[in-house]
């Protein structure tokens, strides 16, 4: 044991024993300026990371202008209820989908007004309803957990304009109404 406690002390000797008490402040003060360099070009690394992460992020979502007047935060409860209305969701596949009557709700369960066929939508998914206030539909997600996107970007409430597109599950729409014609 006497040796142990010899040899550690031996050793302890021989590395403070070659290196001066200011040995570290020495080297940090000659070599300062690439310290800093070094440190600048690791932040800019990492901010270029960052960056990077971003971009793809935002790529990936589908970022689109929007209309500030598309975000609504009006209550469904606040909306009056309508019946036909012209407005139309179109499929992938091209089928048509008359909005009435309304409200419109849309889930995964039977009593929907539009059922889709598929476990990340809810059973009452959202609902569409009028909004004279804007002389157009509004679109509310139902506390669903996988909510709903508008133009790939998810929404909670939103009015819907027509060339919009809607997404729910695996589901994706376009949005549209006919064209109103002026009465002569």
């Amino acid at each position: 044991m006497q040796a142990q406690i010899n040899s550690h002390a031996h050793l302890n000797a021989l590395t403070t024993e070659h290196l001066s008490a200011n040995g570290l402040l020495d080297w940090l003060a000659a070599n300062q300026l690439t310290l800093i360099i070094s440190g600048l070009a690791l932040l800019a690394l990492l901010l270029l990371v960052i960056a990077v992460r971003l971009f793809r992020h935002a790529s990936q979502a589908g970022l689109r202008k929007f209309n500030p007047r598309s975000v609504l935060q009006r209550s469904a409860r606040d909306v009056p209820h309508s019946g036909t209305t012209g407005w139309t969701l179109t499929d992938i596949t091209g089928q048509v989908i008359q909005i009435v009557p309304l409200p419109f709700t849309i889930g995964r369960g039977a009593g929907n007004t539009l059922v889709l066929e598929d476990p990340s939508v809810a059973i009452r998914h959202a609902i569409i309803l009028n909004d004279p206030s804007w002389d157009s539909l509004t679109i509310e997600d139902l506390d669903s957990a996988s909510g709903i996107l508008i133009e790939g970007q998810p929404t909670r409430h939103n009015l819907l304009q027509p060339g919009m597109h809607l997404t729910i599950g695996r589901y994706s729409f376009a949005v549209d109404k006919p064209a109103q014609r002026n009465s002569p």
